[in-house]
């Protein structure tokens, strides 16, 4: 009973807490801060994602044309997407490169030859679906089609560019959501994700799906993303913050820069670890173990770095 109290009250406390960080100079204790959100970790969740879509626009079954004095017209039976798309429609996709574009961002699908019929309204079964590449084929009687994700909690496709989440990160679904107001959200980063990185494989590119736009006054400056506050290291799984409002981004990073964030990490060491309870310097043996911190005091790349440890 006692711990489901304490769990309330911390919830409460914490619905409250990013506001009044955020409207005054009151920065509170590193140990409050850690003891309550340990405590609200009970009333966290896993963001068990699904997201559905529906077809925008819908073309012809496409006839494969082609000019009466090529050579090899009896031959070819087939045509790349892209270039499809620059003829079916060049209204929308003038140039090749945005025909490229929309294929990458997962706004096209095709449906093959024999799996679509009309009548009283177009139908097709999902299954048979295919998610359209620049450099997929299309032949005679394929369908092709525009679709978008149907509006949902979640921030929409318009701020990211891309209808899809992630695939890479999608399989390592469901990714906890610790905590999550207008202005921030505390999320468990899986091990073996970039925090920030490339080609849409990392927790940043996923974060618009699994997160929801604040629904905030004209007092604060919503991002058009939500964007990680800080980073951990691939094979690190834990939490990270992530703000949602410009005022939120560089509250918390001026916290960070000015050591006013403690950092906690649990390793598991093998073997047994050498006594050292001393200042540990870039010159000095390098060891581990004590009943009482120790100080590692030694630069990263230019830059001072101290770690606690024993």
């Amino acid at each position: 009973v006692s711990l489901r109290l304490a769990s309330s009250l911390a919830s409460f406390f914490l619905q409250s807490l990013p506001s009044i960080i955020l409207s005054s100079r009151w920065q509170p204790p590193v140990a409050l801060c850690s003891l309550l959100l340990l405590l609200s970790r009970t009333t966290s969740h896993q963001q068990r994602c699904s997201w559905r879509y529906e077809i925008e626009h819908l073309y012809p079954p496409y006839e494969l044309k082609q000019p009466a004095d090529d050579p090899n017209r009896n031959s070819r039976k087939e045509a790349l997407l892209f270039h499809v798309l620059s003829r079916i429609d060049a209204s929308r996709f003038p140039s090749k490169s945005q025909a490229r574009r929309a294929c990458q961002h997962g706004r096209i699908v095709i449906i093959r030859g024999g799996s679509f019929r009309t009548g009283a309204e177009d139908t097709c079964d999902e299954d048979l679906l295919e998610r359209g590449e620049s450099d997929s084929l299309i032949r005679n009687s394929d369908v092709v089609a525009i679709r978008t994700r149907i509006p949902d909690k979640y921030y929409p496709p318009s701020c990211t560019g891309y209808v899809d989440p992630p695939p890479d990160i999608v399989k390592m679904m469901p990714i906890d959501i610790i905590y999550e107001d207008d202005h921030i959200s505390i999320v468990n980063k899986p091990e073996l994700v970039n925090t920030i990185g490339r080609k849409r494989m990392d927790l940043q590119s996923m974060l618009p799906f699994i997160l929801r736009p604040p629904e905030l006054s004209q007092l604060f400056a919503p991002l058009q993303t939500p964007r990680p506050v800080h980073r951990l290291d691939r094979k690190t799984s834990g939490c990270v913050i992530v703000a949602k409002t410009e005022e939120a981004m560089t509250r918390f990073s001026r916290m960070f820069a000015s050591r006013k964030v403690q950092k906690s990490y649990v390793a598991v060491v093998f073997g047994i670890p050498r006594v050292y309870d001393s200042v540990i310097n870039g010159n000095d043996e390098v060891g581990f173990g004590g009943d009482t911190f120790a100080t590692i005091n030694y630069p990263i790349d230019g830059k001072d770095a101290v770690t606690l440890w024993k």
